[in-house]
């Protein structure tokens, strides 16, 4: 999907699954990075589980292929429910990772991905996965 401002990004994504899954991922990519901006991700994961059971779930962003945060968001299913549910929200100030990394940041497309993953292995029925990246100027 094309925006304005130099933007591209795959807003929504669902990936059903009715086979036995560890890790689904959705990806984003913005065109160019700009100094003076921050870019925020905000993604969000359910899944359906195929029996109730305690289920713990994770959910990690990288940027340009690094993990912005190792420690990521995590959930876990009510007792006695198969309904599961994370979300999450990153914002990366682009001239503190160019700092970090020079010369790979300003200028190049920011490829984003979100993982979701499932802690105990059980098998899944559905994953629905949704994400949004926007860059705008810092506050």
């Amino acid at each position: 999907m094309s925006t304005s401002s130099g933007r591209r990004v795959r807003e929504h994504c669902s990936l059903p699954s009715n086979k036995q899954i560890t890790t689904s991922t959705i990806e984003g990519q913005i065109l160019k990075a700009k100094p003076k901006q921050v870019l925020t991700i905000t993604a969000s994961a359910h899944s359906r589980l195929s029996s109730p059971n305690q289920q713990a779930l994770g959910m990690y962003a990288k940027l340009n292929g690094a993990y912005i945060d190792y420690s990521g968001f995590g959930g876990h299913c009510p007792q006695a429910s198969n309904f599961c549910s994370v979300s999450g929200q990153w914002i990366v100030d682009l001239d503190a990772a160019e700092a970090a990394a020079p010369g790979t940041v300003m200028g190049h497309p920011l490829d984003v991905e979100v993982d979701f993953q499932e802690g105990f292995l059980t098998v899944a029925e559905n994953v629905h996965l949704t994400m949004a990246v926007r860059m705008e100027k810092k506050r």
